[in-house]
């Protein structure tokens, strides 16, 4: 990629005009020295001309570069000649330190005069590149004020690569927007990608049209790439890559012509919910669909939105990045859409990974697409690590019932403690209204009692006094009973899944009952009192819940198997 020749006037130097080599060492350093100093007044002079107000005549086109240039060869020149005397290689060597830097300072200066036009010329990579260039240069010459060059030199062509860079930004914006375009009707979606853009925001045709490999090579050459490819990721996952996910019956298309490429989602269905899920369909055949819809997604990222470019050679960092971006974005949502409902429900099939083959498919294209790496299967990982999923799917299970059981909008209350009767709600809700069964009967009439078996009589009980909770709170804590009874009955890893589901369990109802009766804590004292006797009586039991059970749990919970340490996050119940 060649740079266009300098459009400037190339004056000859005095420097230039004079054969050095008739001189004496002394005197060939001194006119270094001297041509030196008026290099420098030249590029200081043609920096301010152009960047400032004062534009002359006289300097108009001039390019100090040259005459630095010159210089550098005559200094090379006298370097033969004072080799043998140390005191000359000294002052040759700080005349070579201070032309290094004139040097770079007109190179800086040639560059950033070159950048409007290249912008004007369609030129964005050759711009890109002048750019980076500039930058590396005032790098070296920020460490070269004020021993070398003025400071007000420097400071006046950072200004005006801050400038130049931002006019470049602002059209690789445009560029971007041009060649990727999303339009919507409704809920119908279309991403035309543009091969090349023939003319600028104005209409101004550029000499050479701009393709899609001229922006992405200035985007990395500005460090922009990942900052602009970014939204672009977005964009596919929400308008296409999730609506396919939960509909995957859902119409996609692709159409390519010559100049350009359109993908359509929904093209034939404006009025189709874009969370519309077929829930008779079957998982696996649910799977399949997703993947050939994706597939075809994906396909259209590796041809058309780098259109003309090998992303396994050229531009692969951020084709790569493109990748990992959308697949860090789509895993929880395949994690909650497929693989969890894909997993058994029975600890004995978790063996048979059949029904898991789908899925793994689903993601072996993403990986021949070469949008992931090996690294990055995790579906395949879940597969291998299928126990823990499984458990996992148990344990969310159980917080969504409790989610359900505080998100319900009830007021009633019941009367527990002292020797008041205790509703066994929980049993009743799971029996469609009928009482509960003898193993929970034994309860009734009864306060809480702390014993071996929490189902003794009063000898050796801790009483919770007598007073009127939630139902919420009262079937929160037999859900945690059972749940805990359950641990009793399974191995060590569910065991340990059971202890925690129960302590979620109450802490999502420190999350969430303040806020559902916010309102209510304020204006209505009824509801405060019994929010705190929520609270009193969720402590009481948390405080025995763990010693009840201790004796009865595999050896690896009994360390952990403790919820007193939960007690005073409840309002009411700090300690000092």
């Amino acid at each position: 990629m060649s740079k266009r020749l300098r459009r400037s006037r190339r004056e000859t130097t005095a420097a230039e005009d004079t054969d050095i080599a008739k001189y004496s060492a002394e005197e060939q350093l001194s006119l270094l020295e001297t041509w030196l100093e008026s290099a420098k007044a030249s590029t200081y002079e043609a920096i301010n001309s152009h960047h400032r107000d004062f534009l002359t005549i006289r300097l108009y086109g001039k390019d100090p570069l040259d005459e630095v240039a010159t210089l550098n060869d005559k200094c090379e020149t006298v370097r033969t000649s004072v080799s043998n005397n140390a005191d000359y290689q000294q002052r040759l060597d700080a005349i070579g330190q201070g032309l290094d830097a004139t040097m770079r300072l007109a190179k800086t200066h040639a560059d950033l005069k070159e950048v409007d036009e290249q912008i004007m010329h369609g030129e964005v990579a050759v711009a890109a590149s002048t750019i980076a260039e500039v930058c590396d240069l005032l790098k070296g010459l920020e460490g070269d004020c004020p021993q070398f060059v003025e400071h007000s030199a420097v400071a006046t062509l950072q200004t005006q690569y801050i400038k130049k860079r931002s006019a470049l930004r602002a059209e690789l914006d445009y560029l971007m927007s041009k060649m990727y375009a999303v339009r919507s009707i409704g809920s119908v979606y279309e991403l035309a990608v543009s091969y090349s853009v023939t003319a600028n925001y104005d209409g101004v045709p550029y000499e050479t049209p701009i393709t899609i490999s001229d922006v992405f090579f200035a985007l990395t050459q500005l460090g922009l790439d990942k900052e602009k490819v970014a939204p672009l990721a977005k964009t596919l996952v929400d308008h296409w890559f999730v609506p396919l996910l939960r509909s995957p019956a859902e119409t996609l298309s692709v159409s390519k012509v010559s100049m350009f490429a359109t993908m359509n989602i929904g093209a034939f269905t404006p009025d189709r919910r874009e969370d519309e899920v077929d829930q008779g369909a079957d998982l696996q055949v649910q799977c399949e669909l997703v993947r050939d819809k994706w597939e075809t997604v994906l396909g259209f990222i590796r041809e058309e939105i780098f259109h003309d470019i090998n992303p396994m050679e050229d531009h692969t960092e951020i084709y790569v990045y493109l990748g990992a971006n959308l697949w860090s974005s789509l895993c929880p949502l395949l994690e909650e859409y497929l693989l969890i409902p894909l997993i058994p429900t029975d600890l004995d099939s978790l063996t048979d990974t059949r029904a898991m083959v789908p899925l793994l498919r689903l993601e072996e294209a993403w990986l021949d697409y070469g949008l992931i790496t090996p690294e990055a299967l995790v579906v395949k990982e879940s597969v291998r690590s299928s126990l823990q999923n499984y458990i996992n799917k148990r344990r969310r299970d159980l917080l969504t019932t409790v989610a359900s059981i505080l998100a319900t909008d009830d007021t009633n209350t019941v009367v527990v403690g002292g020797a008041g009767p205790v509703a066994d709600v929980l049993s009743e809700m799971a029996s469609g209204g009928k009482k509960s069964s003898e193993k929970n009967s034994k309860t009734k009439g009864k306060g809480f009692a702390m014993s071996a078996e929490g189902d003794g009589e009063d000898a050796g009980s801790l009483t919770f006094p007598r007073c009127s909770i939630s139902v919420q709170a009262q079937m929160l804590v037999e859900f945690a009973q059972e749940t805990i009874g359950l641990s009793l009955e399974d191995d060590a890893k569910t065991a340990v899944l059971y202890l925690h589901a129960v302590r979620d369990a109450f802490a999502l109802y420190r999350c969430l009952i303040p806020r559902q009766w916010a309102t209510e804590l304020l204006v209505n004292p009824k509801r405060a009192f019994v929010m705190h006797n929520d609270c009193e009586f969720i402590c009481h039991h948390l405080s025995t819940l763990g010693f009840r059970y201790r004796e009865r749990w595999p050896a690896v919970v009994k360390s952990a198997a403790t919820f007193v340490d939960t007690i005073g996050t409840y309002p009411g119940t700090e300690t000092s």
